[in-house]
């Protein structure tokens, strides 16, 4: 139990941090060609750049989560957050463009005054400044988020729109396109929707033995991987560039891991080395050695072969055939994104139908037939008080009797609410029908296997299913009249 709730905050705070990339991925490049604007002799590292606005946006997350669990007034709250961004703002700018000032200094506090008062338009002391309020607006919404599937991929388009008009905005500023940054965006957008549905289907089935642990995880990273790796192959083959120039934001996360293991390795041998020659003393000797390195042979002055021109021969073919491979893909999503709404369409009607009727579509139906004759309306209404709903509902089916007995704890004072799962609704149904948890339970679970397990109706769980709502029905009728 208590590894099932670590697995579920981690999975928690993992969707969290993929939503917070996700806007670290839009802003960043905008932030860079903003810099490169306002300060052109300015060094922009974008990696570095991305990685300080995703620490300023997941702290300010945490941040804003910590204040809204301790009761404070909601004005005490607004002045933390108002210093917190005035303070960072301007420690940002001393940092940035004022460095050769000392912090206690007041005169480049001076100096910033005097241009966002006199100066007209966007000065970089303002720029810089707006983009940290930027970046703890974007942290502070980021604690309001719900982490559920739908609004993640909502956020998922509405941010693609916005990282296309973004990438075009920038290309024509940067000189490079921000590869990193539609790579990361693209990563954690696949990893926060497949944690997201992950959530989901524990809350929805529940029980003690989650498949979503480590190695889903691993494995989740890795097809993710796998995926823009061979969007990648594609854009390759249908623009003729070379993989390794849309493969870049990987070979930068690569450079970035080996750098740090390089140095963590450096580091310990440094003091393993130490401690070694500490232990040694003077027993230890050195030997120095030469390496004489022969330069390699000179390049051939022209490295074209004749055998180029056959290969770009043989490029240019599978290029027209990757294009008509992708266009038939494409064709064949369309197909069957259509057939899965039209089977999606078709289960939703089906799930109308064995739902229970409510009074006032019952008076609806009343009202229809009373205009079709007296004879008819008294039919009916004697078919309504001396028959059940079974004699609408004809061939009964472990759903539809499902649908019985919510229907009847409705009536006993005990509905469902729309957001509840068939698991969560369980115990107000024990309490809406008191000595007959053996029953509920029972109607429970095989609802739950047949319409969210998708599993074949059996005849014997049918007629189990059957036999324990007649039992419920035998002491609490619905077939009185009214």
């Amino acid at each position: 139990m208590h590894k099932n709730r670590i697995r579920t905050l981690v999975r928690r705070e993992l969707i969290f941090l993929a939503l917070g990339t996700m806007e670290v991925a839009i802003i960043a490049p905008l932030l860079a060609a903003g810099l490169y604007l306002m300060l052109p002799f300015f060094v922009i590292y974008q990696g570095y750049l991305t990685i300080l606005c995703w620490w300023a946006v997941i702290g300010t997350h945490y941040l804003a989560r910590a204040i809204l669990a301790v009761s404070w007034p909601p004005a005490a709250r607004f002045a933390f957050l108002a210093m917190g961004v005035l303070l960072t703002g301007l420690l940002t700018v001393h940092a940035v463009l004022h460095p050769q000032v000392a912090l206690t200094d007041p005169t480049w506090l001076a100096a910033v005054w005097g241009e966002v008062r006199y100066y007209e338009g966007m000065t970089p002391d303002l720029f810089v400044f707006s983009a940290v309020a930027l970046l703890w607006w974007r942290g502070l919404l980021l604690a309001q988020r719900r982490l559920e599937s739908g609004v993640i991929i909502s956020r998922f388009r509405s941010g693609l729109l916005m990282l296309a008009l973004s990438t075009v905005a920038v290309g024509f500023v940067l000189p490079a396109l921000p590869y990193f940054s539609i790579f990361l965006y693209f990563f954690v957008s696949l990893m926060g929707i497949a944690l997201a549905r992950a959530e989901e289907a524990v809350h929805q089935y529940g029980g003690s033995r989650s498949p979503f642990g480590v190695r889903w995880l691993t494995l989740l990273a890795l097809f993710c991987l796998l995926i823009l790796g061979l969007s990648a192959g594609v854009a390759t083959i249908l623009t003729g560039e070379n993989v390794l120039f849309f493969l870049e934001p990987l070979l930068d996360v690569q450079r970035l891991l080996w750098t740090v293991v390089v140095y963590v390795f450096l580091w310990v041998s440094y003091w393993v080395a130490l401690a070694i020659y500490s232990i040694m003393g003077d027993r230890w000797r050195w030997q120095s050695f030469e390496i004489t390195l022969s330069p390699p042979p000179p390049l051939p002055a022209n490295p074209v072969t004749a055998g180029t021109s056959s290969v770009l021969a043989h490029m240019e073919w599978l290029r027209t055939m990757g294009g008509m491979l992708i266009i038939l893909l494409i064709v064949v999503a369309v197909a069957l994104s259509l057939r899965r709404l039209r089977l999606r369409i078709r289960r939703s009607e089906e799930e109308w139908r064995e739902s229970v009727w409510e009074d006032v579509d019952l008076r609806k139906g009343m009202q229809t037939l009373l205009a079709e004759g007296r004879k008819r309306l008294s039919e009916v209404a004697a078919t309504l008080s001396q028959v059940s709903i079974r004699y609408w509902l004809k061939e009964p089916t472990i759903r539809r009797i499902y649908a019985l007995v919510v229907a009847l704890a409705a009536e006993r004072g005990y509905p469902r609410a729309d957001h509840q799962t068939p698991y969560e609704y369980l115990p107000t149904l024990t309490q809406a029908f008191p000595g007959y948890d053996v029953e509920v339970t029972q109607i429970t679970e095989a609802y739950v296997s047949v319409h969210y397990g998708e599993m074949v109706e059996q005849p014997d769980a049918l007629r189990a299913v059957w036999m324990a709502w007649q039992r419920i029905r035998s002491t609490f009728d619905i077939t009185r009249p009214e």
